[in-house]
């Protein structure tokens, strides 16, 4: 029957969509163990625990436009990944601590893109005695459905899902949450939405909503600029932050910029019709110290230690802005956001060369 003129249209769009070639439907069989089904539970209970966000439901549908062992995972409709199994062989992938090498099909790794081998599975257990990790099918697309969440987390939270928190932390901390938004002269909802994509964008969870909440009561009268609310809440996750890039002696390997940089970046300061706060450097300087970036970057990881750039309090977010397009993976701590009981080995400095 045809739908009346006078209705309104909506048509959903799943958040997250998993479309499968004949042959891998097995996998979410129930009568064959739905082992797929049971991983994706498990990494979106792992999500909400470790960054606070609630994934919605990822729909599974058969594809036959699809090669037989080969899977699409969309986000709101658009393409985010896809690949195709090797029917009959687990993916090998070295963590970097393999001992001897083996033989096998060479490939990448669907969820970084790294060097893998597709083995024989009675290969198995020799290629984890020589160190390397190995994937079965269902690992292997968990794993990459988890790595397109991690990357896209400030996408999937919507505005009416930040809603959904502030209804439920409403029932355990009504006064944060009255003064946070606008019952209490606060923040109104698509402020808060704001900030709280800011911190995901830059992989900060926000399992701890009552804190955030609570430095954005405190704040609200003071600061108007939403990005001054995202390093007040950053502040506010401090232990959180710092036990995210320590070692386990609760060390941060950290890079510095050289004064004479971070001056420039704070004299390069500039708002967008929008509001938005972002670095405008002139283009040979910002190509001079983005390339002294990426030389400590590959110093860092020579080292096994994580890229930490540690600046003023006023210079984090610009700097953040500056390097995110060519260096979304080097984190940006202020001095601000150092705990009690952590402890900073600079490094590294970084100084453009002169040209």
């Amino acid at each position: 029957m045809a739908q009346k003129n006078d209705e309104p249209f909506y048509n959903d769009v799943d958040t997250l969509l998993l479309e499968l070639g004949f042959d891998l439907i097995p996998l979410v069989d129930k009568d064959k163990g739905a082992e797929l089904l049971e991983r994706i539970q498990g990494l979106r209970r792992y999500m909400a625990e470790e960054l606070g966000l609630v994934i919605p439901k990822v729909r599974i549908v058969d594809n036959p436009n699809l090669k037989p062992s080969e899977y699409c995972i969309k986000l709101k409709g658009a393409e985010a990944g896809r690949f195709i199994l090797s029917m009959g062989h687990y993916l090998c992938m070295n963590p970097g601590s393999v001992t001897m090498k083996i033989k096998g099909i060479e490939t990448k790794d669907p969820a970084f893109g790294l060097p893998a081998l597709w083995i024989d599975p009675k290969m198995s257990d020799k290629a984890k005695s020589a160190g390397y990790t190995v994937a079965e099918h269902p690992s292997i697309i968990a794993t990459h459905i988890n790595e397109i969440i991690k990357c896209n987390a400030v996408d999937i939270l919507g505005l009416q899902d930040t809603q959904n928190m502030l209804d439920k932390l409403r029932e355990k901390y009504p006064t944060v949450v009255k003064e946070a938004t606008k019952e209490g002269c606060g923040l109104g909802i698509v402020q808060i939405w704001k900030i709280l994509q800011g911190l995901l964008r830059e992989n900060v969870s926000i399992r701890n909503m009552p804190s955030i909440l609570e430095a954005i009561a405190e704040y609200a009268p003071l600061a108007k600029d939403i990005s001054l609310h995202i390093e007040h809440a950053r502040q506010a996750l401090a232990r959180q932050i710092c036990d995210q890039y320590a070692d386990e002696n609760r060390v941060l390997h950290v890079m510095t910029l050289d004064p004479d940089l971070e001056q420039k970046i704070l004299d390069s300061k500039t708002q967008s019709h929008k509001g938005d706060i972002f670095s405008s450097m002139e283009p040979a300087l910002h190509i001079a110290w983005i390339k002294a970036l990426g030389k400590m970057v590959r110093a860092c990881q020579k080292l096994n230690h994580r890229p930490v750039i540690l600046c003023s309090y006023q210079a984090r977010y610009l700097v953040k802005t500056a390097l995110e397009r060519e260096f979304p993976e080097v984190a940006v701590l202020s001095v601000a956001e150092i705990a009690a009981g952590f402890y900073v080995e600079a490094i590294r400095i970084i100084k453009p060369e002169k040209t």
